[in-house]
């Protein structure tokens, strides 16, 4: 009965596109490793170096690369059941995928650039789903995580965070870092020198309500926000230009130095001698 409904529904082009039957389970199983289900915005898809936009229903196979632009956003269902939310100016490839069943697939997600929020349903068995930026390897067994990728000016930024279970990162020298639920690993590195240097936070009990929420984005990380103890704030100040006088800093540029109040009352007291002198050759 199964394969005569296989045969029944691979008649039709689209469907032998999208699905493989399964002789040993008797079932189809998914070719394609994910389909868009909501959107905002504008979404493309990049197959084959050929870019489109495309629409809800859409669905993305292996060598896909899913881009959000500005103010977009994309909710994917992964074939496996996760769910995975795509923040706006984002860019993720699918860059392996095998799928036997909703607990059997090996997935690489290979994320460029954004921010992720990836609820996996159903527990992997280790190594099979795994989560790739330009400075570490996530591996994924079953948990709700989010991770950002950002350049800001030559330095690469990767941050990882959890709100239920715990990871394994694997940084570019093959470090490896533990993530339990609310830490919050932020990894940089120059890429000119590839020096770098890595941060383990713990995420605020604020920012956890606000991830709570569905479909909420873990917030790009921010130089500002670092402490002055902290090991990555060196890596942003050597990339900050010096402050030119005259442009944010006027109060600053208006106050004389203090050789210029010297030689301004030197001048002062001098003028006042000379008239105090005129005055008294008048007399």
């Amino acid at each position: 009965m199964k394969i005569l409904t296989f045969l029944l529904l691979f008649s039709l082009p689209v469907l032998a596109q999208d699905f493989t039957f399964n002789k040993e389970k008797g079932e189809a199983v998914p070719n394609y490793v994910c389909q868009l289900k909501v959107m905002r915005g504008k979404v493309f898809q990049v197959t084959g170096g050929v870019k489109k936009e495309v629409k809800v229903g859409t669905r993305f196979y292996q060598n896909d690369t899913l881009i959000t632009q500005d103010k977009s956003f994309a909710q994917l269902l992964i074939a496996d059941d996760s769910v995975m939310s795509i923040g706006a100016n984002s860019e993720i490839n699918f860059a392996e995928f095998k799928f036997i069943d909703k607990t059997d697939r090996q997935i690489v997600y290979s994320f460029i650039k954004g921010q992720i929020r990836a609820l996996i349903k159903n527990k992997a068995k280790e190594g099979d789903i795994i989560f790739k930026t330009k400075l570490a390897i996530m591996g994924v067994r079953g948990t709700e995580l989010f991770i950002n990728h950002q350049t800001i000016k030559k330095i690469e930024v990767s941050e990882f965070a959890l709100t239920e279970g715990n990871v394994q990162v694997a940084d570019d020298k093959n470090q490896k870092h533990e993530v339990n639920k609310s830490d919050r690993l932020i990894i940089v590195q120059d890429s000119e020198t590839k020096k770098s240097a890595i941060e383990m936070n713990t995420l605020s009990n604020e920012e956890l309500k606000i991830l709570s929420k569905e479909d909420e984005l873990l917030h790009l990380f921010n130089p500002a926000s670092l402490i002055m103890t902290s090991s990555l704030l060196p890596y942003f100040h050597a990339n900050e230009a010096p402050a030119v006088v005259g442009s944010n800093n006027e109060s600053a540029a208006s106050e004389p130095t203090e050789k210029e109040v010297q030689n301004k009352d030197w001048r002062g007291n001098l003028k006042k001698l000379n008239k105090k002198l005129k005055d008294y050759q008048e007399k």
